[in-house]
C-alpha cells in the first residue's frame, strides 16, 4: 500500500496533469470530496516543488518538513549534510511522523 503523503502527492500531480476529480476518485477508491480536499491541502506544497526541484526519492512533504526543521531545502548536493543532522531533525518541533518519514526517505535517496 502506498504511504498517504505519497498518494496525496500523486493525486495532486495527476490533477495538475489534467486528470478529472471523478477519474482520480475511481482510481484511488476515494470520494470526489476527499480528492478535492487533498488537492486543496497539497496545492501550496506543489507550488514549492515547481519552484525548487527535489532529489529522487524525496517527497515534497518531507522536503517541507526538513526545511522547517533545519532551514535547508533538500537537494542532491546536501543530502549527506541533512543525514548528518539527524539528531537536529529528531529534536525539532516538527510532527514526529513526518520527521520519521523524512529520515527514511533521506536514508534511501
Amino acid at each position: 500500500m502506498m504511504e498517504r503523503h505519497i498518494r496525496n502527492q500523486v493525486i495532486a500531480e495527476a490533477y495538475e496533469a489534467g486528470e478529472t476529480l471523478t477519474a482520480l476518485a475511481a482510481r484511488f477508491d476515494l470520494k470526489t470530496a476527499s480528492i478535492r480536499r487533498i488537492i486543496q491541502e497539497i496545492r501550496p506544497y506543489s507550488r514549492l516543488q515547481d519552484e525548487r526541484p527535489l532529489p529522487a526519492g524525496i517527497s515534497v512533504i518531507s522536503a517541507v518538513t526538513i526545511e522547517q526543521a533545519l532551514g535547508i531545502w533538500p537537494s542532491a548536493t546536501n543530502l549527506n549534510e541533512i543525514e548528518n543532522r539527524r539528531m537536529d531533525l529528531l529534536r525539532s518541533g516538527e510532527h514526529g511522523r513526518r520527521v520519521k518519514i523524512a529520515l527514511a526517505e533521506i536514508g534511501s535517496a
